[in-house]
């Protein structure tokens, strides 16, 4: 996994903060520069499946949950596809604290530099765990950009 690296989220130019939360202009360069900061998930904007609905339910909706970008990684594909949509596929890896479980759903993500997104989370295995997202480091959720 990347190491946490320091920003000064305080210096981002206005058109990033403007813009760069719209889905279409969301890509894996936007958040490397966000490696290591935290982002806070509201779950009181959560959409959850109707089977995950009791589970999302019992959730503390009381605050947010602060997770930390640990990984953006890159999947090439075929060069033709990604003129065509405007950007390679991605994913994001976040690490979140133990007590705070979250279940796989689309919550509003927001970050200090860029405007708050509806991004779908889903807990993964990372390593040594029995339950999707358990691992002694934290709770891992993904979100995939195609």
């Amino acid at each position: 996994m990347a190491e946490g690296r320091s920003t000064d989220e305080s210096n981002a130019p206005e058109d990033v903060r403007d813009s760069a939360w719209a889905l279409g202009h969301l890509t894996a360069s936007v958040f490397d520069a966000h490696v290591g900061s935290r982002f806070s998930v509201d779950l009181n904007t959560g959409v959850v499946s109707q089977t995950l609905q009791p589970d999302f339910d019992r959730l503390d909706k009381s605050r947010p949950v602060s997770l930390e970008l640990v990984e953006v990684t890159r999947y090439p594909g075929n060069r033709s596809r990604v003129e065509a949509e405007g950007r390679e596929p991605f994913s994001l890896l976040f690490r979140g604290p133990h007590g705070r479980p979250l279940v796989s759903a689309l919550y509003t993500v927001s970050h200090p530099v860029l405007k708050p997104a509806n991004l779908f989370l889903n807990p993964v295995q990372v390593s040594a765990g029995s339950r999707p997202g358990e691992n002694p480091d934290g709770l891992f959720y993904e979100s995939c950009f195609t």
